[in-house]
């Protein structure tokens, strides 16, 4: 009996050492790219929804996603087809995002 038990209690450790690791890893976001993790809406004539999470991942227009980036002090954002590369600058104590687009129309 007291083998069973001493069995149980070391598959018990032995389970719970295992299980502990089990998390999703997630990026290590710096300062700045951490001030991007929201869900932003737009105005004007670009009146949409654009999110971005910790995963490097983003959405926008309803039905497109890709990944984000900051780099060089700029944002990119790859989707299956199109690389989009936009200067930005935060306002309002950061409620508030504008991006410029470098070269091109906003997705």
């Amino acid at each position: 009996m007291k083998k069973n038990i001493f069995l149980i209690i070391s598959l018990l450790v032995i389970s719970s050492i295992f299980l502990s690791g089990c998390s999703e890893e997630s990026k290590n976001l710096t300062g700045e790219e951490k001030r991007f993790i929201a869900t932003w809406s737009g105005g004007g004539q670009f009146n949409d929804v654009l999110s971005f999470f910790e995963d490097g991942t983003c959405s926008f227009k309803l039905d497109l996603s890709g990944v984000w980036k900051i780099k060089d002090n700029k944002l990119t954002i790859t989707t299956n087809t199109d690389e989009y590369v936009y200067d930005y600058e935060f306002s309002e104590n950061n409620e508030l995002l504008i991006l410029t687009p470098e070269g091109g129309d906003i997705p």
